[in-house]
């Protein structure tokens, strides 16, 4: 065992979802968000850890890194963090249990910064298969006049292929164009 791995749940920020699901779609150049974006949970709960105080401005910002590729860094999202308070809705956040929901606009500019990075690794010589149809990234919780804070676990993002349209051939069982497994790495 890493050791500790049973008291993160405290004090360190963490990912309470930190797995989720993202349609995407080919383009010529890559990969790109399906249209509509197709998101599986709709919605990501951030914990931002029993110590952490909201920054004066009221936003943060999630800067994100992609594990195994030293330098690939996500633009930041910038969440303004809107408290749950009783009897009113459209709070993101909740102040007694730390967590931050990341839902609409602002998983969908998460999304967004996320296939800006991994879209272009994927092509004709790389296409999305089942070794290479997760990423995953490292974040770190920044504010304004604070100490980033570095989230405990990574958030695992995997690549969902768009449904296959009425008229095309299924491809379940045998991929068409595969080149089998002799590729080189």
């Amino acid at each position: 065992s890493s050791g500790g791995s049973g008291s993160i749940a405290g004090s360190q920020a963490q990912w309470s979802t930190s797995a989720w699901t993202v349609g995407y779609t080919s383009k010529s150049s890559g990969i790109a968000l399906s249209e509509p974006a197709s998101f599986t949970p709709t919605s990501l709960t951030l914990n931002l850890g029993a110590n952490y105080q909201v920054p004066s401005d009221g936003n943060v910002s999630l800067k994100m890194t992609l594990e195994g590729k030293s330098t690939t860094t996500v633009a930041p999202v910038t969440i303004a963090i809107k408290p749950m308070s009783t009897g009113t809705a459209g709070g993101n956040y909740d102040p007694k249990t730390h967590a931050l929901t990341v839902s609409g606009t602002d998983l969908s500019n998460l999304a967004t910064n996320v296939f800006a990075v991994i879209g272009p690794q994927f092509g004709a010589s790389n296409p999305v298969s089942s070794t290479n149809n997760s990423a995953t990234l490292d974040t770190t919780i920044s504010g304004t006049g604070q100490s980033d804070v570095k989230v405990a676990n990574p958030l695992t993002v995997k690549l969902s292929a768009p449904a296959p349209q009425p008229g095309l051939a299924s491809s379940s069982s045998s991929p068409t164009g595969s080149h089998g497994s002799t590729e080189t790495k």
